[in-house]
């Protein structure tokens, strides 16, 4: 009720919106050592997880900074990186796990060679 009744005073212009604002700083020594963590290449880690290889080497370099949601994903991968690859279900040297492949094993079953 208390969200509510503060909506409605912003809303009356009685109160202003306030944000909290997180600043997670990483290194690029940090970056390396989370990719390392799971075992994985740069380029295997950089496909799994959505990002440019390039952009990965940018970072691990100093080149660049990530911000945002890269940020915080590399911090998820840096402090627990085996939940990280549980998330996105690959291996540690970045195959698919079985788990993924169940789908599709019956329709590899019917394309086999007669």
């Amino acid at each position: 009720m208390q969200g509510l009744q503060e909506a409605l005073a912003y809303t009356r212009g009685e109160k202003s919106a306030v944000a909290r604002v997180v600043n997670i700083a990483v290194k690029p020594a940090d970056i390396k050592t989370a990719r390392k963590k799971t075992g994985m290449s740069r380029e295997t880690v950089a496909r799994a997880f959505g990002l440019s290889p390039a952009t990965l080497r940018k970072w691990e370099n100093g080149e660049r900074q990530p911000t945002g949601a890269a940020r915080v994903l590399l911090t998820i991968i840096s402090r627990e990186p085996e939940a990280a690859l549980r998330a996105i279900r690959l291996g540690r040297k970045g195959y698919l796990t079985p788990f993924l492949l169940t789908p599709f094993l019956p329709r590899l079953a019917n394309t086999t060679a007669r």
